[in-house]
């Protein structure tokens, strides 16, 4: 019996493309017999149901009541054909014989294809359509583990237009939301800064972005309209309201502010709604928080304002949870706003709970929520050297890193790449309780093996193959769950403080070596943490170490090689830059 529940619980996380993932809050409902049941809202915008707290899908049925479910006909439905009374769903602890019975002599493996057909459906149209948005970003390339297509440094200015419903109006008002947006500093509602402070940190100070936030407008038709489910659980009509708001707007804006690489195209535009997102278990007619394209839904629905084409668009709601006026937090925007810059998701978006990607350790995962999605968390090494704000460093022979810096401090992280696959790589970053990571599992040293490419980066699928994940955490305590984040950080608090071919975990790859195998052969031990600053030995080390290194100075670096003479173009290995030893 546990066995069949332990399958179920690894299938029924179903996500998708470009959205917010829902809320791992447990909900507490009301059934006809008088019982309590825990469900959780498992998914995202794209494809979402709602599962028992061991596992197992429901649905509502006529009677409002909760029963178990199965995939038909690319849909969820009830997968008994018993009254509602007698087939109601139950915590695990409270099931009657004949209920164990009938969820024993569920077919798991066929429920699971089902549930991965049904999902793939619903994504193969947005991710043909994210991929072909996608060949501007492989044609610029900027490595061989991705990069932005758009340029996200120097002054940008982003628009926020904000919509009432004729049946709903917003209860915050626009200087909440200017403030939100753009105050340095921003303390509202218990968030850590505002959307501009968040991005000003993750770029170190390079992309300095403001937001014109203006409305709110009133669109034409109820809530009902954009945010109500179809037969498949999709919300029915949000991108015309998305276009709907920019027409509005467009008395009071210039779309040409918002061009930021001069190629006739808004780079994007920002809808808050009013009210509450489905995302967090509110009501069916509510929206999901997504980011998509206009034409992605309808050809016709792009336009051309101001001479400007308007397409890329993100959305999210006004307030938090299902009830009362406190604003969402800022990690919603944050996530949705990255996927504006080319960042796809790192949660698993296929439909295997089992698979971990980045978890809390990401924005583009279920880092966005930290603190109730107030104090999102920090990007990572990755992310920042994605965005073009940070480049990583080689460690190729024996070196010992002394005094590395906090992510959030300086730009320094290394990558070790495997020889024989510059796509494959891991990257060392040090991440501290503090700042935009201070609502994090631990402090230390963060590995994450990066597998990139481009069509999985494109498709919006990079962690949904259970046998391939391609930018997930390597767990110092070995333990790849959203439960055991604070053991992930290396040294762990069990000990851990190296990572080889024969640790646990080992320095595992994808793809094979030089040598044929499928691990790293470069090992980092001796990884200690003092006073936030974390050393290692990488390939056992050696007398000249590389020390932290400083975000780089103003004025022209003097750089004088290891014996003291000054040097003009510098071929790789160890020199002195501003009286600091550096590799190049």
């Amino acid at each position: 019996m546990k066995k069949i529940f332990t399958t179920l619980l690894g299938v029924f996380c179903i996500a998708s493309a470009l959205a917010i993932p829902a809320k791992r809050t447990p909900i507490k409902v009301q059934q006809p017999d008088g019982t309590e049941l825990t469900v959780f809202l498992r998914g995202d915008e794209w494809f979402h149901f709602y599962t028992t707290a061991d596992g197992i899908p429901v649905v509502k049925n006529d009677q409002g009541a909760y029963v178990y479910a199965t995939a038909v006909n690319n849909t969820m439905v009830s997968a008994a054909p018993f009254h509602a009374g007698r087939m109601l769903a139950h915590d695990e602890g409270q099931r009657s014989v004949a209920e164990k019975e009938f969820l024993q002599s569920l077919d798991a493996p066929t429920l699971k294809k089902h549930i991965g057909t049904l999902a793939a459906s619903r994504t193969a149209q947005r991710n043909r359509v994210r991929a072909q948005r996608s060949v501007q970003q492989r044609a610029a390339g900027k490595s061989t583990i991705g990069g932005s297509e758009v340029t996200v440094e120097g002054k940008k200015r982003g628009l926020i237009i904000l919509v009432d419903f004729p049946d709903k109006e917003m209860l915050t008002s626009q200087s909440v939301f200017n403030d939100m947006a753009n105050q340095v500093d921003y303390k509202g509602y218990g968030n850590y800064g505002s959307v501009h402070d968040y991005f000003y940190a993750q770029s170190y100070g390079k992309f300095d972005v403001s937001f014109d936030v203006v409305g709110a407008y009133t669109v034409s038709k109820n809530m009902a309209y954009y945010g109500g489910n179809d037969a498949d659980g999709n919300d029915l009509h949000p991108q015309e309201l998305i276009a709907e708001a920019c027409k509005l707007a467009d008395k009071d804006v210039d779309y040409r502010n918002y061009d930021w690489n001069n190629d006739g195209a808004v780079d994007h535009v920002y809808v808050i709604y009013a009210g509450y997102a489905e995302a967090a278990d509110a009501d069916a007619n509510t929206i999901w928080p997504h980011q998509w394209y206009l034409s992605g839904a309808q050809p016709s629905l792009r336009m051309t304002l101001d001479g400007m084409i308007i397409d890329s668009y993100a959305c999210s709601s006004e307030l938090d949870g299902k009830s009362g006026n406190v604003p969402d937090g800022i990690g919603t925007m944050c996530h949705e706003f990255s996927h504006c810059l080319g960042l796809p998701d790192f949660y698993d978006t296929s439909g295997d709970q089992s698979n971990v990607g980045m978890s809390g350790w990401s924005l583009m995962d279920y880092g966005c929520y930290n603190n109730g999605g107030r104090t999102p968390c920090a990007y990572t090494a990755y992310e920042r050297a994605f965005a073009g704000w940070m480049t990583l460093t080689e460690l190729k022979s024996p070196h010992a890193v002394k005094g590395m810096k906090c992510i959030s401090d300086a730009p320094e992280a290394y990558v070790i790449y495997n020889g024989a696959n510059r796509s494959e790589c891991y990257i060392l970053d040090n991440h501290q309780e503090k700042e935009w990571d201070s609502d994090a599992a631990a402090s230390g040293l963060l590995i994450t093996h990066v597998d990139y490419s481009e069509q999985a980066w494109a498709d919006n699928v990079v962690n949904n193959d259970a046998k391939r994940l391609r930018c997930t955490v390597v767990p110092a305590d070995n333990l790849r769950t959203h439960n055991s984040l604070a053991g992930d950080l290396y040294p762990n608090a069990s000990g851990n403080s190296a990572l080889t071919d024969t640790s646990k975990p080992a320095a595992t790859l994808n793809t094979p070596n030089t040598d044929g195998k499928k691990r790293m052969g470069k090992s980092l031990t001796n990884i200690t943490q003092e006073d936030g600053l974390i050393s290692f030995d990488f390939m056992g080390g050696s007398q000249t170490a590389i020390h932290s290194l400083t975000t780089p100075s103003p004025h022209p670096a003097v750089v004088y090689d290891l014996s003291g003479r000054r040097v003009q173009r510098a071929d790789k290995g160890f020199y002195i830059v501003d009286g600091r030893k550096v590799l190049k």
